[in-house]
């Protein structure tokens, strides 16, 4: 076991602001394999800094803050130029085209920043989720404020449509990735953002859209049998119910071979448990990392 005054460490919540995932994500990689670990004598969690390289290098993962690798005793590394997700002046630069009365502006500077180098979870855990969130503290009354987020949602949906006219598109052997928001979920642009991050990722992608009956998406997952299957809650009434429901259709995808993974606002701040088989992702950086790691892996029926 290796001691801490021998080798540069970092903890469980370093590596999570390092790729820009939460610590809990972190600690699943540790639970299963995929991510060496030690404890330390207070039963807390440590990785090595050349492990994390390593497992950034082999799971292609962007670094959210290098500035963690400073001063951990050796030279901080050279990759490739790339934004972080919270870069405040591509952010401002989108709020304004958003509330502007240009109808194209949003969707020609998504596209310039991907052209520049900014993959799809960047730009969607970034300067779209700060826009959005943004245009909720605006100074203005509660149905302008709605005007507003309706409008911006219908460009955004429609700049993400763009862009995805010019990713690349996937195998005809790649496995699929189905979901959308759940019943009673009006909103198109979280499960659009989900899509869209799989499709970067390798995936055969049908997004279902907003509002999808739970046995409308398990006749989906009957006929296409894909290998994961997503979820988005962006409001819910109730955290039991919606635990409840996850639960059942998580047991459902896995009997066919399918992985759930759910997300989305509707979930945080709420008391929502994770039932045994699915995945609560607080991103799409999350998302594209989980998605990745599970591509090529068997499936099992349980």
């Amino acid at each position: 076991m290796p001691r801490n005054d021998q080798i540069d460490q970092l903890t469980v919540t370093q590596v999570g602001k390092l790729v820009g995932v939460s610590a809990s994500s972190v600690k699943r990689w540790i639970d299963e394999g995929r991510l060496s670990a030690w404890r330390t004598v207070g039963g807390h969690r440590r990785i090595a800094v050349g492990e994390a390289l390593r497992f950034v290098r082999e799971q292609r993962i962007e670094f959210a803050d290098r500035s963690l690798l400073l001063g951990a005793g050796r030279p901080a590394p050279q990759p490739e130029p790339t934004h972080s997700s919270g870069n405040d002046a591509f952010a401002d630069q989108l709020f304004r085209s958003l509330v502007s009365e240009d109808d194209v502006a949003a969707a020609d500077l998504i596209l310039t920043l991907s052209r520049a180098g900014m993959d799809v979870p960047t730009l969607c855990d970034g300067p779209i989720r700060h826009s959005m969130g943004r245009i909720a503290t605006l100074d203005l009354s509660e149905a302008e404020i709605i005007i507003l987020e309706h409008r911006a949602s219908d460009r955004l949906v429609g700049a993400l449509h763009r862009l995805r006219s010019s990713l690349a598109p996937p195998l005809r052997s790649a496995p699929v990735a189905l979901g959308g928001a759940m019943e009673g979920d009006p909103y198109l642009l979280p499960s659009l953002s989900a899509a869209m991050t799989l499709l970067e990722a390798g995936y055969r992608v049908h997004n279902l859209g907003p509002n999808l009956p739970i046995r409308a998406l398990q006749h989906a997952i009957e006929a296409s049998r894909p290998q994961l299957v997503w979820l988005s809650a962006s409001t819910t009434s109730s955290g039991t119910e919606l635990t409840r429901t996850a639960g059942r259709l998580a047991r459902f995808a896995q009997a066919r071979g399918a992985r759930l993974v759910l997300g989305g606002r509707g979930i945080f701040g709420r008391q929502v448990s994770s039932a045994p088989g699915v995945e609560i992702l607080e991103s799409m950086r999350e998302l594209a990392i989980y998605g990745r790691g599970i591509r090529g892996s068997p499936s099992v029926a349980l």
